[in-house]
């Protein structure tokens, strides 16, 4: 490892010419560091591939591709990119605009005829920025129960729905406004969307081992993707069915590949420089704020350096790309191990290094309780990271403050409860990039708070406003008979090859992805560590039957073992 690392070092000393940072061997050892921290040799892996100037400084795979057979990475194995692939189509829709046969601003009724917009003018860019206002049927649980959606049903499925938003007044992350675009793409085009983007984009860059998804023919050097099983234990990922993935969500590539898409990025091959630019410019919201995504990409920028990133996750397989523009710096991390989002805080860790981007401390103050007392209560969201809500309950949701043990806990249906922790005036944070602002009123007294990520942006800032609901309290935990808790011992799957098992312990009970659970009642139970109540049905012969998850929504699973 060394002699690799000397000889890396060597070969960025070359590329010096530049008054730009150059990486060093200290910077190779801490890429190999974050993936080995991450990535075991005996368990399902990654590749990872950093370029200066076009050209390969780190490339190197770890763990395993194959975890049943034992079979290593290799760095030219290929992956599932998920959501990754929203750049490429919005390349292939620029390069239509730039033929003259669409325009960004023309209603996609143009091209979907039928199209229920609700009265509306939903552009070809809002579906590329994530502000159509269109509901996301991925958010919904049960979309897969079409086992093979036809390209009808796909346009259809959620467009009698009402709209979240008036198009371009908000940002909401929605694969569905892709999957549309794809269909825009074929209709202006005249051909299927996998011959475009092949004949576009794949054979003109000789991205040779880049294809798009499909369980009709085998795939050479696909990784397998895996999921937790437990401990240190995988499983084959869930099935998922490409189809539903369709323009979004459905190419499969390698770190080679990806590097030569990055390098066309920086010339006109595929499209104009104007149109790549639009592409890297925040979308600007009708009230003025920024929505953090451009077409394809989202778009950041932190002490005047620019970050152009994606990530991506599916059953199995989780991803990052991150370009540094003025940098020349490229950036991809693709892993088969979906047990782990590993994948995209490497990318982002090792982006900020090569930027010179320098994240300042910012050290913890534990407060007085008198004065986190301030911060308790119970506020009104409309958010959950870059999804709306109402794409999966229309009913109202609430995000819950409270003090214990000297800390701040913020709570939500649905979500981990979190320690916040105050890192400066009004400001708190729960580790990572996440940070809470509060405001407060003439008087002094604490009204909403705003979210924020950086250096990378994820959104939108979101404003959560203070109400005046009183704070729910805290559910006490009740002895249920042994007897009783054995008979919801077992396997419940909720559809498809999604599942979850429930193991019981003398007078103690386990979810497989909560831990220990509590009796609030003899049939419902809570996680201390979640806001989430968990309740065994019955049959009509009162048999356990399954179980519903209640949290954001409700998610309903069938017992089988």
């Amino acid at each position: 490892m060394k002699s690799i690392l000397v000889f890396l070092a060597a070969l960025s000393m070359m590329l010096s010419a530049c008054s730009e940072r150059q990486p060093d061997e200290a910077t190779f050892s801490y890429v190999d560091s974050l993936m080995n921290a991450s990535f075991k040799a005996n368990a399902p892996g990654g590749v990872v591939l950093v370029a200066k100037n076009g050209v390969p400084i780190f490339r190197k795979a770890y763990g395993l591709a194959n975890w049943e057979l034992g079979v290593p990475m290799k760095p030219e194995h290929v992956f599932a990119i998920a959501s990754m692939t929203k750049q490429f189509s919005a390349v292939c829709m620029l390069q239509l605009v730039q033929r003259g046969k669409v325009s960004l601003q023309d209603d996609i009724r143009k091209y979907l005829p039928g199209y229920n917009t609700h009265g509306r003018v939903i552009t070809i860019e809002h579906l590329l920025t994530h502000t159509s206002g269109i509901p996301n049927i991925f958010l919904r649980p049960g979309h897969e129960s079409i086992a093979e959606p036809s390209d009808e049903e796909l346009i259809q499925c959620t467009m009698n729905d009402p709209l979240n938003f008036e198009p371009g007044t908000d940002f909401a992350y929605n694969d569905l406004g892709f999957t549309l675009a794809a269909f825009v793409i074929e209709k202006a085009s005249g051909m299927k969307y996998r011959d475009f983007v092949k004949e576009n984009i794949f054979q003109p860059l000789g991205m040779n081992s880049t294809t798009i998804g499909t369980r009709e023919r085998a795939i050479p050097m696909l990784a397998n993707g895996y999921s937790s099983a437990g401990d240190t234990l995988f499983r084959p990922s869930e099935y998922f069915n490409w189809k539903w993935d369709y323009g979004m969500g459905d190419i499969v590539t390698c770190v080679d590949d990806m590097l030569k898409w990055d390098e066309a990025l920086y010339t006109e091959k595929l499209v104009r420089r104007d149109l790549l630019t639009k592409a890297w410019t925040s979308y600007v919201l009708k009230d003025g704020r920024r929505a953090a995504y451009g077409y394809g990409w989202f778009v950041a920028e932190y002490e005047g350096v620019k970050f152009i990133h994606h990530s991506g996750g599916k059953p199995g397989f989780r991803s990052l790309s991150v370009r540094l523009p003025a940098n020349h710096v490229f950036v991809v991390v693709l892993s088969n191990n979906g047990a782990t989002g590993a994948a995209a805080s490497i990318g982002a860790q090792i982006a900020y290094r090569l930027s010179g981007v320098t994240v300042p401390p910012r050290p913890r103050t534990r407060l007085p309780v008198e004065q986190l007392s301030e911060f308790e209560g119970v506020y009104r969201t409309t958010h959950s990271a870059i999804s709306i809500l109402t794409d999966m309950t229309q009913e109202k949701v609430y995000r819950t403050l409270t003090v214990k043990d000297t800390l701040l806990y913020l709570s939500r249906p649905g979500a981990r409860k979190v320690a916040v922790f105050n890192v400066g005036q009004d400001l708190f944070t729960s580790g990572g990039n996440t940070f809470y602002h509060f405001s407060r009123d003439k008087s002094g007294k604490v009204t909403s708070f705003d979210i924020y990520t950086e250096p990378l942006e994820w959104n939108p800032r979101r404003i959560e406003i203070k109400t005046d609901l009183p704070i729910p309290k805290e559910k006490k935990p009740i002895a249920v008979d042994g007897k009783v808790l054995k008979t919801y011992a077992g396997k419940y799957v909720f559809g498809g090859d999604r599942f979850t098992k429930i193991r019981v312990n003398g007078s103690h009970i386990y979810s497989q992805e909560m831990g220990e659970i509590f009796a609030e009642t003899e049939t419902k139970f809570f996680p201390k560590n979640m806001d989430v109540t968990i309740e065994f049905t019955k049959n009509p012969k009162g048999a356990i039957a399954g179980l519903i998850v209640h949290g954001l929504g409700k998610r309903v699973a069938k017992k089988v073992e």
